[in-house]
């Protein structure tokens, strides 16, 4: 276990009740050598598949297996990504920013009012800070989306380091 006790003791293959099949063994002996977290929730996942019949088994399952899913790589590889990006928060901070310059500038709160832009210009000046801030937002989106394709890349290389060409079907 990732806490650093031994593992429970599984009934031998074929015993009554038991999942456990050697193949079973084998994959979460491995990941507990090599992944111990994800060896966990293997763990769960299969106890909760086969021998505990709770509601919303099945959520917790997919959980679990979209976790293993999206974190594999990073074991595989030892190439390790950052978190999830914080919309919400980032886009706080950015809407403070933008409604106070908005109730600086009497022109913007007025074009705001009327949700129509004036004639006179189409650009808006805004403050360095806020555009550094959008500008970084936009970027970290970019990279939030490639994410995706970069896990099954490194997937790829992490099972089979001599065949990267996988790497073309994943989009590089």
């Amino acid at each position: 276990m990732a806490n650093g006790t031994t593992p429970p003791a599984i009934p031998p293959y074929g015993a009554i009740g038991s999942p456990w099949n050697p193949s079973r063994v084998e994959l979460r002996d491995w990941f507990q050598r090599e992944a111990p977290s994800l060896g966990d929730l293997y763990e769960g996942a299969v106890g909760l598949l086969y021998q505990h019949p709770l509601p919303g088994r099945i959520r917790m399952i997919a959980h679990a297996v979209r976790e293993i899913g999206n974190r594999l790589p990073d074991y595989l590889t030892g190439e390790r990504v950052v978190g999830r990006l914080d919309y919400v928060n980032r886009v706080d901070r950015i809407e403070e920013k933008w409604n106070k310059h908005k109730e600086m500038n009497s022109s913007l709160r007025e074009e705001s009012q009327s949700k129509t832009l004036s004639s006179s210009s189409q650009d808006i000046p805004i403050p360095r800070d806020l555009f550094n801030e959008l500008d970084l937002l936009i970027r970290d989106h970019g990279v939030t989306r490639q994410r995706p394709l970069d896990a099954a890349r490194r997937l790829y290389e992490g099972l089979d380091p001599d065949h990267i060409a996988y790497s073309d079907e994943v989009g590089h």
